[in-house]
């Protein structure tokens, strides 16, 4: 895998819920133990912090928070998720492998119309990535994936809502086309798979 001689490899996976984000990232990192590189896989937000504990219970609706507050704290939450789980990674040289990242709190904080607010917020405090992967879907899509899993419904799952969050994906995407690749998230998991995997060795981000 291509690193530095410092630093291991950051990887993340954005997205809609229904993209299959988790599947991709988790494939991914099966993918990258088997060629013997020490990988580690992340999410976001954070289910044991003390900023993502608090998330969970907002985005599911069994507590209230100002959208922009909201955002605010999955910045939080991101900060030290950086600096307690992934920089440490990185440091030992491990590829990690991440399910969200900053361009998340981009693309949702573009419903209030802040998108550049934490475009520009975001920077001095985080890691950025090495390269992204976004994985492409119509909202409708996503939500009919999300309802046939049975998963429990978040304050953020409107079709209005989310072809902004979408539109916002592809613009950060369209922005940074040397470290991202944009993958139609409406094929088989086994396509988007393939499809990512010769786009990083192509692009020397792994070793074939």
């Amino acid at each position: 895998m291509s690193e530095s001689k410092e630093m291991g490899t950051f990887l993340v996976y954005e997205g809609l819920d229904g993209s299959t984000k988790s599947t991709q990232s988790e494939m991914m990192v099966r993918y990258l133990i088997s060629k013997g590189i020490r990988t580690l896989y992340t999410q976001e937000h954070t289910r044991d912090g003390v900023a993502g504990v608090m998330i969970e219970t907002i985005v599911n609706g069994r507590a209230t928070l100002d959208p922009i507050a909201l955002q605010l704290l999955f910045v939080a939450d991101r900060v030290d998720h950086t600096q307690r789980v992934i920089v440490p990674a990185l440091e030992r040289r491990e590829a990690v492998v991440c399910d969200r990242y900053w361009w998340s709190t981009i693309a949702y904080g573009g419903i209030e119309g802040r998108a550049d607010y934490f475009e520009a917020m975001q920077l001095p405090l985080i890691r950025k990535p090495d390269f992204q992967v976004l994985l492409d879907v119509d909202p409708r899509l996503a939500l009919d994936r999300l309802h046939k899993r049975g998963d429990e419904r978040t304050i953020f799952e409107k079709v209005q809502k989310l072809q902004k969050v979408r539109q916002e994906y592809l613009r950060l995407a369209g922005n940074d086309k040397e470290k991202c690749v944009v993958v139609d998230a409406s094929k088989s998991k086994e396509e988007i798979f393939d499809e990512v995997v010769y786009e990083l060795i192509r692009r020397r981000i792994i070793k074939d």
